[in-house]
């Protein structure tokens, strides 16, 4: 009977989840490892039908505490079958959306099939696990737990699957342990993960492009590195295991945690391994080179000569000191891939190089641009690169990059007006046709007059600086605010960045409001002289946002933590993200507000038309204001089992993320209909499909206006 899969890693020995082993023993999963010896075979290498004996590890058995862990190591009795070989590891990283493919043993079909599934992101017992969304005929189910996942683009196996959900139950979800969270319980293993940041090996760079990331064997590397490699080879006792090994940790220690040394088992493969990671990682070659010489001594001997000549000719200097570097790489982790790619364009300017594909996160990208020089006596474009993140990062991210580009200007004796056209956004690059762009709308309430508000407008494309289009000190009645969207829509259109040959892109329409206009319907205002007897929200996504929420500083760390996680697993559809309301009255204040309380859920549904707002943390969508929830939709009108029918069919089974959008083409819908019958008037209010009632809240906080962008005059 097959129990489980697992993974052949190092030194003969097969990863999988201490419950597999637990129940395959017929043992308790308690603290003690269970003696016995349980039969392993190897499908994988055609000896099918050929079972091993194994047994647990020494310091190989980590059962489920707290949620956690819930790992084996095995050693197989007498080693694996000749010609086995482990496949790559890989650490899985923070980007959600990837395909993957899982090779089990379910009960009907015992000689193992393929499944598929996408990661969605982080889940389970302390965020710890990643979820898998199935894709294709089968599921990932009984006879999976174990396996290796490996990713589509890489090959390269990045976790092993951990839970299960029962296929009969319909839902295609599994999830994963990490690699880097399995090393993490082992440190002896810590050698069997890569660089952070492989690069897909059907991406295909040419071995003598700058832009190449070795990662393969010495074949794919060009003449200088092959040169490296043989130098490395020629001196005594970097042939042995222990030795590479050893050399590896020590380099780990110097240069942090974001470099690694792929493992390879072979002589050559393991020094070409140690070569390519470190002309990945800027300054490793010359760590390498330091180590080397503290250990042969002087004088040094002949090859290591020749490998400092290699090095000195073909590896430019490091611009930052490995402590700079870590500290640098720990504050920037976080950014986002769209953020660290606009930060590049910003640093290398219009005509600078484009960003290679490998550079897959802002890590990545720095390394890139550590390796470019700047002018002299000019700013680095690493370092226009990190002050341009620390403009679009939040408050507290931003204080602290900014620190670090302070200190290194400082050290460096440059001038702080270095950085002043990156800080302030006057970047030299053009808007990307491909970055999002939005209308944005805010309404500040008069102080003298409750019913009038001064209106602002601004556009902007991605994470840029706004262009301002109005700022008013006059204030005015929402009709009279109605009347100027006719020229606000017009300048936002003639002002995206993209080819006049694509008349279908529009920008997202965004209306900043204070609580009490939340519930306001502007999206059925008009949609503009280029679009008579039609309403806003059927041509363009319409959201609001609130207003009070960006200035209170008590709420922004709980919003921002909300929306990150949002933003890094909400691409596909999670129920626990949700908080769905259907009954009114049904919580308090007080108990909504506990509920809401950590990363998730990042969005309420409300099944009924919400009351009158009773002031910020008392009605329902004040209290998710409080709580930080930075999405939240309604119907302001309609029948609650009819909302709640219309809600479930609009969130569930879709990525929050994508939640703008698919209101717009529910809108649109409801304005085809309206069209359609006979005699329907363009100006009637609503109507009776929910479609003209909804109103969505969509407020990232890494999109928050500053002031420069609302106080300088439109152009």
């Amino acid at each position: 009977m097959v129990h489980g899969a697992g993974v052949l890693v190092a030194n003969g020995q097969v990863l999988t989840c201490a419950h597999v082993i637990a129940r395959a023993l017929g043992a308790y999963e308690g603290n003690e490892a269970p003696a016995g010896v349980l039969q392993v075979d190897f499908p994988g290498f055609g000896v099918m039908g050929e079972t091993l004996g194994a047994r647990i590890a020494p310091s190989g058995w980590h059962p489920v505490r707290d949620g956690g862990r819930d790992i084996a190591i095995l050693d197989v009795v007498g080693g694996p079958p000749a010609g086995t070989q482990p496949p790559l590891l890989r650490r899985c990283g923070q980007r959600p959306g990837r395909h993957v493919q899982v090779y089990g043993y379910p009960k009907d079909i015992p000689d193992g099939v393929w499944a598929e599934a996408r990661l969605a992101g982080p889940g389970g017992p302390n965020a710890e696990w990643v979820q898998l969304d199935g894709r294709g005929q089968h599921p990932i189910g009984a006879g999976f737990t174990g396996a290796g996942v490996i990713d589509l683009d890489t090959g390269e196996v990045i976790g092993c699957v951990i839970r299960l959900v029962r296929p009969e139950s319909g839902i295609k979800v599994a999830w994963m342990t990490p690699l880097e969270t399995v090393v993490g319980y082992l440190p002896p293993h810590l050698n069997l993960l890569g660089p952070a940041h492989p690069v897909p090996r059907h991406l295909g760079a040419s071995p003598d492009s700058a832009d190449a990331v070795p990662h393969d064997r010495p074949g794919a590397l060009n003449r200088d590195e092959q040169a490296m490699i043989a130098a490395l080879l020629a001196l005594d006792g970097t042939r042995t295991q222990s030795w590479r090994d050893d050399l590896a940790t020590r380099l780990t220690a110097s240069l942090g945690p974001f470099f690694a040394v792929p493992p390879w088992r072979g002589e050559i493969e393991g020094v070409a391994s140690l070569v390519t990671a470190c002309l990945a990682q800027p300054g490793a070659m010359h760590e390498l080179l330091v180590e080397l010489h503290r250990w042969y001594g002087a004088p040094p001997p002949r090859p290591l000569r020749e490998l400092d000549q290699l090095v000195l000719q073909n590896v430019p200097e490091p611009l930052l000191t490995p402590l700079d570097r870590r500290a640098l790489y720990e504050l920037i982790a976080g950014a986002s891939v769209a953020r660290a790619a606009e930060a590049y364009r910003r640093a290398v300017g219009p005509l600078g190089k484009p960003l290679s594909a490998h550079a897959s996160d802002a890590i990545a990208i720095a390394r890139v641009l550590e390796a470019l020089n700047g002018p002299p006596g000019g700013l680095p474009p690493l370092v226009a690169f990190t002050a341009s993140l620390a403009r679009a990062a939040l408050p507290g991210e931003a204080g602290k990059i900014r620190q670090w580009v302070e200190r290194y200007l400082a050290r460096n004796q440059l001038s702080e007006q270095l950085v002043v056209p990156y800080d302030v956004g006057y970047a030299p690059s053009a808007p990307s046709p491909f970055d999002p762009s939005y209308l944005v709308i805010r309404l500040t309430e008069d102080l003298r007059e409750k019913d009038r508000f001064l209106l602002t407008a601004w556009l902007q494309h991605g994470a840029r600086l706004g262009r301002p289009l109005r700022r008013e000190d006059k204030p005015r009645r929402l009709d009279q605010v109605r009347t100027v969207m006719d020229d606000l829509l017009t300048e936002a259109r003639q002002g995206l960045p993209v080819p006049t040959a694509v008349p279908t892109a529009v920008p997202m329409v965004e209306f900043i409001l204070p609580r009490n206009l939340l519930g306001c319907a502007f999206d059925q205002w008009p949609a503009g002289r280029g679009n008579p007897e039609k309403r806003l929200g059927e041509v363009f996504p319409v959201v609001v946002r609130s207003l009070e929420r960006m200035s209170d500083s008590e709420i922004l760390p709980q919003w921002a933590g909300k929306w990150a996680w949002a933003a890094a697993n909400c691409g596909g559809a999670d129920p626990l993200a949700v908080s769905w309301l259907f009954t009114e009255g049904e919580l308090t204040a007080r108990r909504l507000y506990e509920g809401l309380a950590g990363d998730r859920p990042v969005c309420i549904a409300l099944g009924y038309p919400p009351g009158r707002p009773h002031g910020l943390s008392r009605d329902e969508i004040s209290v998710g204001l409080q709580a930080g929830v930075p999405i939240m939709v309604w119907c302001r009108e309609g029948e609650p089992n009819a909302i709640s029918a219309e809600l479930i069919r609009l969130v569930s089974g879709h990525g929050l993320l994508e939640l703008p959008q698919l209101v717009a083409s529910r809108r649109a819908a409801a304005g085809r209909a309206r069209e359609s019958r006979p005699g329907a008037a363009s100006n009637q209010a609503g109507g009776d499909d929910l479609g003209n009632h909804i109103t969505l809240v969509f407020d990232p906080a890494d999109r928050i206006p500053d002031s420069e962008s609302l106080n300088r005059a439109p152009q």
